[in-house]
Formats: C-alpha cells, sequence, structure tokens
C-alpha cells in the first residue's frame, strides 16, 4: 500500500510540475519589474488612427495618444530611477489585446474602446478620450434609401454597433479606413462607419476634404478610448491613470504644455479641429471620479479599487 502511495504521489507530483510549466506564461512578469531590467518600455499602437495615433510616409510616429505614450515613458523613468526607452510597434485590430496578453507588449495606446467583454483578457486604464459613431459619406451622396452600402472594419465596436442600428443596410467589409476611404471614392460603398474623429482625421487627409462630411454632426453612440494594459498589474495600471490625470488636468486648467497640446491637435487651428466641448466635460467627469476613488496615489485600497473607474 505504501508502495502504491508513494508512485501516486510521485506521478501526481510530475503532472503538477507539467501543469505549472506549462501556465507558467500566464505569471506575467509585471511591467515595472520588466522594464527595470531591460531598460525598455514596449508600446502598441496604431499606424492609420489620425490624430490620435499614425505614421507619416516618412515613418515618423506622430499623435496626441503617441504624446501620451511618451509622458508615461518618462514617469516609468521617473519612478525607476533609470533611463528608459520608448519601442513603439504597430497594432491592429486583430491582435492588440492578444500581444498584451501574452507579455509582448507593456500597453498599446491609440484608438481602442473599453468595453467589459475585451476585460476578460486584458484591462483599460482610464479613458483618455471620447468619441462615437459616424460615417464619412461624399457630400453629393445620398445615405438613405433600401440599398445603403455601409462599409465597417471587422472585430470593431462599431461594426457591432452599426449592424443594430442600421438593419436595412448592407455592410461591407474593408480591411481599414484607407481601403474604405477608396471604396466609398469607387462607389463600392455609400458610407464608410467608424469612430467619428478618426473620420474627421481620415476626411482631413484627402485632397478635397470639403467633397466629404462627417455625418451625423452628433455621434450615434459613445466610444470611450483607454489604454490596453496587462492584466492584474495594479502597480502599473496606477501609474499609467496619473499621467493620463495629469494630463487631464492640465487641459482643463489651461496649464502649459498640456493646453497647448491638446489645442495643437483638437483646437480650432490644430490639426483635427473637433468641438471639444464633449471631451473637456469627459475629462472633467475623469477627474472628479479619480479624486473621489484615491485618497492617496498610495493608497493599497484605492490602488485595488482602481477597476471601478475604467
Amino acid at each position: 500500500m505504501n508502495w502504491m502511495l508513494s508512485k501516486y504521489l510521485t506521478v501526481l507530483g510530475l503532472g503538477v510540475t507539467a501543469l505549472l510549466t506549462v501556465a507558467s506564461p500566464l505569471l506575467a512578469e509585471p511591467v515595472l519589474e520588466r522594464v527595470a531590467r531591460t531598460g525598455v518600455l514596449t508600446a502598441g499602437t496604431r499606424t492609420d488612427a489620425v490624430p490620435l495615433a499614425y505614421q507619416t510616409t516618412e515613418g515618423e510616429w506622430q499623435g496626441y495618444a503617441i504624446e501620451l505614450l511618451e509622458d508615461v515613458r518618462a514617469a516609468v523613468e521617473q519612478e525607476l530611477g533609470r533611463p528608459v526607452v520608448l519601442q513603439l510597434e504597430s497594432v491592429d485590430v486583430g491582435d492588440r489585446f492578444q500581444r498584451i496578453a501574452d507579455g509582448e507588449l507593456d500597453l498599446a495606446c491609440g484608438s481602442t474602446s473599453i468595453a467589459v467583454n475585451r476585460e476578460r483578457l486584458v484591462d483599460f486604464s482610464l479613458s483618455y478620450f471620447v468619441t462615437g459613431t459616424q460615417v464619412l459619406t461624399q457630400r453629393e451622396g445620398s445615405i438613405s434609401g433600401m440599398t445603403l452600402r455601409i462599409g465597417v472594419i471587422p472585430q470593431t465596436t462599431t461594426l457591432f454597433f452599426i449592424e443594430d442600428h442600421f438593419p436595412i443596410a448592407r455592410f461591407i467589409e474593408v480591411e481599414n479606413r484607407a481601403e474604405g476611404l477608396l471604396a466609398l471614392e469607387n462607389g463600392r460603398i455609400d458610407a464608410l462607419a467608424s469612430d467619428g474623429i478618426l473620420l474627421e482625421g481620415l476626411r482631413q487627409q484627402t485632397t478635397e476634404p470639403e467633397s466629404y462630411v462627417v455625418y451625423p454632426p452628433t455621434p450615434l453612440n459613445t466610444e470611450a478610448y483607454g489604454c490596453i494594459l496587462p492584466k492584474e498589474d495594479s502597480e502599473f495600471r496606477q501609474l499609467v491613470n496619473r499621467v493620463l490625470v495629469t494630463e487631464m488636468q492640465g487641459v482643463v486648467a489651461g496649464d502649459r504644455p498640456h493646453a497647448e497640446r491638446f489645442d495643437r491637435w483638437f483646437g480650432e487651428a490644430g490639426i483635427t479641429p473637433i468641438d471639444t466641448d464633449p471631451l473637456l466635460q469627459h475629462f472633467h467627469e475623469t477627474i472628479t471620479t479619480y479624486d473621489a476613488t484615491y485618497a492617496s496615489p498610495t493608497d493599497p485600497a484605492a490602488i485595488e479599487s482602481d477597476a471601478l473607474i475604467q
């Protein structure tokens, strides 16, 4: 009996060891520990999400979210007391969440909507931008009728929303907004659906911006953008949230350089002029919620309650 029990426990032990070996990639190294070891903060972002995150024809990264990522890098550098390099890598709608979950990226910021179903795999920062579903169409075109053809990008929150609210439309999948614009120009679709801020950025990039219109004037819903973060890494999430709240506070208070940066991207004479009132209201609400939730930046209870304001 003792020999049989010993053999059973040995086999069981080997099985547990094998299980832990397989599961070990899930026990991810916290971001700040990894960056302290490597000196590199690896961030995913978009190449085509004007004005938030994109690459120029020369390959230079630009955008409001790109500048926020640089703020995060500076905060990590200060926190760790060592030089930190920001390494940017392109992500798309199909791989952005899994690459964070797999530990390939430390965070991803660009034009990702916060959604509860996505939080099974990743966490999110506070929301640093709000927009909503709209469509881009030719100014002389029509977006009504039984034969309405709407271009949509797969695996986006826009797709799910637009399918529910335009049941009579025919949906045509496009790989990205650039392909959607080409389809619109060629008459393959009547309208391209996406987040309004991204459609406005796309419109501004065309050779004849006045030939297109983003419709309706007010978005059909609300999409709140946040940075994608590793699951259950509260220390890093808290650092990122502090950076974002500092930006919002600076914009609301009119403090340089935050207000100047905001106006450079979204003001009347900015790269992508928009009605900033809804965004400023969102900043006010986020700051108020954050201040009410965090008694102190280092309060353990506040850190654990971070998920309440994502």
